[in-house]
C-alpha cells in the first residue's frame, strides 16, 4: 500500500487504510469519517489500486458519489493512481452524460447506480467492491 503511489499519504490515511482492508476480508462495511479536503478521494483511490491487483478478471469496482462533478474528480484521481502504477485506461463514469461501462472501475452518481446495477446484471458483471463517497447520501428508499 502506497508503494507506487504518486501521494504522499497522511498519517489518518496510512492508518485508516489497513483497518479498512482488514474490516472487508471480514465481511464489514467501513465507514471512514473526514471533513471535506481531508483527503478522502486519495484514500479511496489507494483503495481501489490495492483491490484492482487483488481483484478477479471479471470482478467491478464500484465508487459511488452524490454528484457529477464528485465522480468527475474521483474518476480523475483514480485514474491518476492507476496510471502511476502502471495500469491506465481502468476507470469509467456513468451517469447523465457518460455511459462508461466496459471498464474495471466505474464512477458513478448515486442516482445512475439503479440503472448501472440493472446494465451490469445483464452484462453478467459481478461488483466485488462498492465504494461510497459522502455515505450518509446512501440512506434512501432507492
Amino acid at each position: 500500500m502506497w508503494a507506487d503511489s504518486p501521494f504522499s499519504p497522511r498519517k489518518w490515511q496510512s492508518e485508516a487504510l489497513p483497518i479498512i482492508i482488514d474490516a472487508l476480508r471480514k465481511g464489514g462495511r467501513p465507514v471512514v469519517s473526514a471533513i471535506m479536503g481531508a483527503g478522502k478521494s486519495v484514500l479511496i483511490s489507494e483503495l481501489v489500486a490495492t483491490a484492482m491487483k487483488k481483484r478477479k478478471p471479471s470482478g467491478r469496482i464500484v465508487v459511488l458519489a452524490p454528484r457529477q462533478a464528485l465522480v468527475r474528480q474521483l474518476s480523475s484521481t483514480i485514474d491518476y493512481r492507476l496510471e502511476f502504477a502502471g495500469m491506465p485506461f481502468q476507470v469509467g463514469q456513468f451517469y447523465a452524460q457518460a455511459k462508461q461501462i466496459d471498464r474495471p472501475i466505474i464512477v458513478s452518481t448515486f442516482a445512475s447506480a439503479p440503472k448501472l446495477a440493472e446494465l451490469l446484471a445483464e452484462q453478467g458483471s459481478r461488483v466485488v467492491m462498492c465504494v461510497c463517497d459522502e455515505v450518509h447520501g446512501t440512506e434512501s428508499d432507492g
